[in-house]
């Protein structure tokens, strides 16, 4: 079962991610190097969470939840 310090684990991501996200569309006027910034930190996100996810046992409930709910919030900025 998933420990409620993984679960805010996974809210601090998400949390300094869309910080991120924010700064780079606030400070980078070039489309281009905006875009890549952001995949960049698409893809360093996902394997964060990736990393976190298969040390933790998840329920299918958990799971299901995981991937609807917080897994898919990087991958809309792609």
């Amino acid at each position: 079962m998933v420990k409620k310090t993984t679960i805010m684990h996974f809210n601090h991501i998400i949390s300094e991610f869309n910080k991120t996200i924010t700064s780079i569309k606030l400070d980078e006027r070039d489309v281009v190097k905006r875009a890549y910034k952001i995949i960049v930190l698409c893809k360093k996100v996902l394997l964060q969470m990736n990393k976190e996810v298969s040390k933790q046992q998840l329920t299918e409930e958990q799971e299901i939840n995981f991937f609807k709910n917080i897994k898919i919030i990087p991958f809309q900025q792609l």
